[in-house]
């Protein structure tokens, strides 16, 4: 299995064939982050769990200026295919949230790019 997005279940597909490829290379598979509770809580016996939406990161470290504006592309509602905490992959809809501070270009490339997608929900 890839990691996949799309707008939609019927619009997935895998990262290295919806972007373009820089040169001969195939834009890579983020490293996805393992998912996160947007509110993690102390309970009243001190053990802490997960409350709110699930949520995860993808982190390239590089990618081109053309595989950059595919990304801003998605900003908004997106179904993903993403490796959960157990290491399987599994669809889920959410919302993929660009950073706030706008990466470094450089050289017709973007560095050190995160894109967070929130309000993870299993298809």
């Amino acid at each position: 299995m890839e990691y996949q997005i799309g707008v939609n279940h019927g619009d997935l597909g895998y990262i290295s064939a919806k972007f373009a490829a820089d040169g001969l290379n195939a834009m890579p598979d983020p490293r996805g982050d393992p998912m996160e509770y947007s509110q993690p809580t102390k309970l009243g016996d001190g053990t802490v769990r997960g409350l709110g939406w699930l949520q995860q990161t993808w982190h390239w470290d590089i990618m081109t200026e053309a595989q950059c504006t595919t990304l801003r592309g998605y900003i908004g509602a997106v179904n993903v295919l993403t490796r959960n905490n157990a290491g399987s992959f599994v669809e889920y809809t959410g919302v993929l949230v660009w950073p706030e501070k706008e990466p470094e270009h450089f050289d017709n490339h973007v560095l050190d790019i995160t894109v967070t997608i929130i309000q993870l929900v299993v298809v």
